[in-house]
């Protein structure tokens, strides 16, 4: 059932309604609810180690044929995890 924000109150009301859901060929199925994904994880923390292991040895930039700058990735990351518009 949704709430009267117009949110399901759970996932499992959320898993309820989405298997009864009709998805036709071409439709692409996007959840813009992220809040949950990160409750336990230390997002700044995070985000450096990540950043920290993409620049050992310019792994990411050669893996990936780029010319990013360690606080380029840094920036990409936030706004990518942080900055949501959804």
């Amino acid at each position: 059932m949704v709430s009267s924000t117009g949110m399901f109150d759970d996932i499992f009301q959320f898993a309820d309604e989405i298997q009864q859901t009709p998805i036709n060929d071409g439709d692409i199925l996007v959840s813009y609810d992220v809040t949950t994904l990160f409750t336990n994880i230390p997002v700044d923390q995070t985000i450096h180690i990540l950043a920290n292991k993409a620049f050992t040895n310019d792994w990411f930039n050669k893996t990936h044929s780029l010319q990013l700058k360690k606080k380029q990735l840094l920036e990409l990351l936030e706004v990518a995890v942080k900055d949501q518009l959804f």
